[in-house]
């Protein structure tokens, strides 16, 4: 059973992520080929860890800890089928320094470790690293869930699929290389002072770092309280005569994933109106991620020209229906003396639970009239959660229904956390995408470029869904460095500052040349290789005398 488990394991997830191969013919790879796989898999003399043997790698905290000598005559570490509770320390930590290693597999893990590290892996100098796989991981009750080192080691394949992290954190440093990596379809909450997914290549003169290719795809969660949902980092060396530099990041692709960066990530909320309202209910779903409880909702009329009609005989008061009033533990529902801002309050409204309400709504001056869904455009709703979270924001149309209307996140508070940061200093970023993501609520930018020094970015920025930033939806940063590519075709909305900002700016300055003259025949030249200039970089000429 453990080695059809490992056979089938295997065959998903280390040998389809290595080069691949094209059958150009058309027609199915004989089953033939089978055995001769099967037998390079079983020529793996893998250290298998599962629940019959793991606690022999524990420590007395109830960690799971493997280390050079763990890996005596293997070369290959399997991780399969166990939780773990430690009471102190990290989850699970593997420190190999210099071995020979093909293969490195997490399947079906458990890990809790309260705000430590749950998985920590630090691989230095290893050789002959064929792929590195979790699957089916479960490590979020941490603090960072995953912390991979790559440190003077490549990889032909690194996979995160399918699986539930309190952050991930991929690095590459000393020359490591990594090749074919993906980070898809997980659910990623992280805590506080955690990224959601943090990418992480340093280059230094000599060792030149990589991880061409990468891609981060179709995430359905990446949540973090105060830190960048998604983050790239990249950091190299220029070359002091010919200002030369080192790309480190070809092709990185960050398509399709969901995503959210603030004190309010995790909280969320699904309102709708739809018809007539005086007859067909609100509807009011907490659909938070994190156990937070929605304590108070505040729906304000104000800016549309509208009242609340409580009155019985007129009107209709707040009244919950279908028996979802005591479902989420309404305790109470207060007009404002305007009857403009209604307040209900919340003792048990929990993550997955369902509000609906009926209230007579007429035009100022209690003016009796039919008011659909629609006609709530433009109001201001406020929400508030357990652990001090806030989502402010204002009912919108729904394309789909042109009787309704829905509730849209306004801009987040702003602060620092992005919703896809990609920093490169003296890198170029060449062939990147950043397609089809929604980037909701984000504290700080909604996708933030920040390139310095001769960090030339080219790519696409398209098709992403961003709303709700508490500074720009899309913010492009060029110290001394260039942005060739294009940014189109976004639905950019409700956000802190402006839509899309393009800042470029050159840090050189001071006096060129002094020159003591010119003339027809004999003009002064000035010229990037003479003078040491960048492209963007302003010549000033000054003292010129018609003579």
């Amino acid at each position: 059973m453990l080695l059809n488990s490992w056979l089938s394991f295997a065959r998903r997830n280390l040998f389809a992520t290595g080069v691949r191969r094209v059958n150009r013919s058309g027609f199915q790879q004989k089953a033939r080929l089978e055995p001769l796989e099967e037998r390079r898999l079983l020529a793996v003399n893998a250290l298998v860890i599962n629940s019959d043997n793991y606690e022999r790698f524990t420590n007395l905290a109830g960690g799971l800890v493997v280390n050079n000598a763990s890996m005596t005559g293997y070369d290959a570490l399997v991780i399969q089928g166990i939780s773990l509770t430690p009471t102190s320390g990290e989850g699970v930590t593997i420190d190999l320094t210099g071995i020979p290693l093909q293969r490195l597999a997490f399947d079906s893990v458990n890990v809790e470790s309260g705000n430590r590290i749950g998985i920590n892996i630090d691989l230095t100098g290893v050789t002959g690293l064929q792929s590195v796989a979790f699957d089916n991981v479960d490590s979020t009750k941490t603090g960072y869930g995953l912390d991979l080192l790559f440190n003077n080691t490549d990889t032909d394949s690194l996979v995160v699929q399918d699986s539930r992290f309190g952050g991930i954190k991929v690095a590459a440093s000393a020359g490591a290389d990594i090749r074919n990596g993906l980070i898809s379809n997980n659910l990623i909450d992280a805590p506080a002072g955690v990224e959601g997914i943090l990418l992480d290549v340093q280059t230094v003169n000599g060792q030149i770092s990589t991880a061409d290719g990468f891609r981060i795809e179709n995430n359905a969660r990446i949540s973090t309280r105060d830190r960048d949902a998604i983050k790239v980092t990249a950091g190299s060396y220029v070359d002091a005569t010919t200002r030369d530099t080192v790309t480190a990041l070809n092709g990185l692709t960050i398509t399709g994933n969901t995503l959210s960066a603030g004190s309010a990530a995790g909280a969320d909320v699904a309102f709708r109106a739809e018809g007539d309202t005086f007859v067909q209910p609100f509807n009011l779903t907490n659909t938070s991620v994190r156990g937070d409880l929605l304590q108070t909702f505040v729906f304000d009329l104000r800016d549309i020209g509208l009242v609340f009609d409580a009155d019985p005989q007129t009107g209709k008061p707040f009244t919950a229906v279908n028996g979802t009033g005591g479902l989420t533990g309404v305790s109470s529902s207060v007009l404002s003396n305007n009857n403009q801002t209604l307040t209900v309050t919340f003792t048990d409204f929990n993550p997955g639970e369902t509000l609906q309400f009926l209230l007579d709504i007429d035009l100022v001056g209690n003016i009796p009239a039919s008011i659909f869904g629609n006609q709530l455009i433009g109001a201001d709703v406020t929400f508030n959660y357990t652990q001090n979270k806030q989502i402010v924001g204002q009912m919108a149309g729904d394309p789909d229904r042109k009787s309704a209307s829905q509730f849209l996140p306004g801009a987040a508070a702003a602060g620092l956390a992005n919703g896809i940061n990609l920093s490169a200093t003296a890198v170029p970023l060449r062939n990147v995408a950043v397609t089809g993501n929604t980037i909701t609520g984000s504290q700080g930018y909604g996708v933030y470029l920040n390139s310095l020094t001769y960090s030339d970015i080219t790519g696409i920025i398209e098709d992403n869904q961003i709303s709700g930033s508490g500074r720009d939806g899309i913010r492009v940063s060029m110290s001394d460095s260039r942005f060739a590519g294009g940014i189109f075709d976004n639905n950019i909305a409700n956000n802190g500052g402006v839509g899309i900002n393009l800042l470029p700016v050159t840090t050189a300055s001071g006096r060129v040349q002094n020159v003591a003259g010119g003339r027809s025949g004999a003009p002064f030249v000035v010229t990037s290789s003479n003078h040491g200039l960048q492209t963007g970089q302003e010549v000033i000429l000054q003292g010129i005398q018609d003579g």
